[in-house]
């Protein structure tokens, strides 16, 4: 929905969607793993979440937006 609604992608992210969050969130919450992967992974969910979060909000200013303009052209 948001490459057609929003023109943008996760592509170019190391974590892309939710079930390699998931995943990933699975790893560090259950294994031993060295500091420094584990830092570097809780940056990669920050970065995803954040634009997940960010993406949310634009898919629901295009259907807002869209519903006005409905509702302007009945009028």
């Amino acid at each position: 929905v948001l490459p057609i609604l929003c023109g943008k992608t996760y592509d170019e992210m190391e974590i892309g969607n939710g079930s390699e969050a998931m995943n990933t969130w699975n790893l560090m919450v259950n294994t031993k793993m060295d500091p420094s992967e584990k830092i570097r992974l809780e940056k990669l969910m920050k970065e995803y979440c954040e634009q997940d979060t960010l993406s949310m909000y634009d898919i629901w200013t295009v259907l807002v937006n869209a519903v006005r303009i409905k509702k302007v052209q009945k009028l």
